[in-house]
């Protein structure tokens, strides 16, 4: 048996990389997989496919996480092609090295980092969040350096963003759950 079958999941980034790893078992555990991309539609095709010769349903997804406007419309797409969403993996995200010696360029190189790889999943969550299942599950892709030193040289900025992701995501997995069957008490 398909320890994920009838189970809907949304992953940011599956395309390529970590994401496309993600897609994959999800749909060869039996769930319906959407998935965001971000530029390549031939990768995300690719992916598409292989996820569907499990028998699933795939559906995969072109949008700009960091405009919540693209974010609404994939998130609600995904809802309606899968008939329901039960897990969310935030995937998408980028490394953008950054050099001190130039403080415009690494501004920008930190700014792009905070955007793709913090308030991505900041949207994703807050939008896909009322949409889920009882008992849904998110699950969000950090770094190991986000938790222990790390002695590379160029990598403080993503290594901040991914930090405040897993920051974001035990905080969120934290929270009071509102009862969908609250006591009337008199």
């Amino acid at each position: 048996m398909r320890s994920l079958a009838n189970k809907k999941a949304l992953v940011t980034g599956g395309s390529r990389g970590i994401g496309a790893a993600i897609v994959q078992p999800r749909a060869k555990e039996g769930a319906d997989v959407a998935f965001s991309y971000a530029s390549s539609h031939a990768e995300a095709e690719a992916v598409r496919r292989l996820a569907e010769s499990e028998r699933v349903r795939a559906v995969a997804l072109r949008a700009d996480h960091t405009e919540m406007e693209e974010v609404v419309a994939m998130v609600s797409e995904a809802h309606a092609a899968l008939s329901g969403l039960d897990i969310i993996v935030n995937s998408a995200g980028v490394f953008v090295t950054g050099s001190i010696s130039d403080p415009r360029r690494g501004i920008l190189a930190l700014d792009r980092q905070f955007d793709i790889n913090l308030r991505s999943v900041a949207n994703v969550v807050r939008t896909a969040v009322p949409l889920m299942s009882d008992g849904g599950s998110i699950a969000s892709i950090s770094t190991a350096g986000a938790m222990h030193h790390t002695v590379f040289a160029g990598v403080a900025d993503y290594v901040a963003t991914k930090a405040a992701v897993a920051a974001y995501t035990r905080s969120w997995a934290a929270r009071p759950r509102p009862s969908r069957h609250p006591c009337q008490c008199n």
